[in-house]
């Protein structure tokens, strides 16, 4: 996951920040907290140091809080924008590449390369999960579609009740 976190805070956030020469992206992309955030964490991890008691305690409480927080705030938004556009063709095309498409090429890939079963099963799950609930709140930060972007997480989200256990269940059927 380390990886994904780096390129989504790196590469992804590029996209919206609206500098437009090379230096001024690089700035904000190195400077950005939640790089920031990653590299502290990676230095920690590496390097065995613990953070005190307190100052851990109270990072672990905020990320508690950070999934009830953006489940409210997309109930907002879905209750201003409804549920018509939740199965619109959009979110139902983007919910198909990323519950299924995309599942389906990393166990493609895995197979054809020989990966070891438990790492091309958990590689597929983690290709198989919804759109991340930041989705939509980078949406209303970064002023894009935020009805859009809660819809696809909401039916990527639903959708992954009923195809993450068919994937466990194929899984299951291909390497026994």
């Amino acid at each position: 996951m380390i990886p994904l976190r780096i390129v989504m805070w790196t590469a992804g956030i590029s996209y919206f920040e609206g500098q437009t020469d090379f230096k001024s992206k690089i700035k904000k992309i190195v400077t950005h907290p939640c790089i920031v955030s990653v590299f502290i964490g990676l230095i920690l991890m590496l390097s065995g140091i613990q953070m005190p008691s307190a100052l851990s305690q109270t990072m672990s409480a905020l990320g508690r809080c950070s999934t009830p927080l953006i489940m409210i705030f997309l109930g907002m938004v879905l209750s201003e924008a409804g549920f018509k556009g939740i199965l619109s063709r959009e979110t139902l095309a983007f919910s198909f590449l990323r519950l299924i498409a995309i599942p389906a090429v990393v166990l493609l890939f895995c197979a054809l390369f020989h990966v070891d079963s438990f790492i091309t099963g958990l590689s597929v799950l983690l290709a198989a999960m919804p759109a991340g609930s930041t989705t939509s709140v980078l949406a209303e930060q970064y002023n894009t579609d935020v009805a859009f972007a809660s819809n696809i997480v909401i039916c990527t989200t639903i959708g992954s009740i009923l195809l993450l256990p068919a994937w466990v269940a194929l899984f299951q059927l291909i390497f026994g």
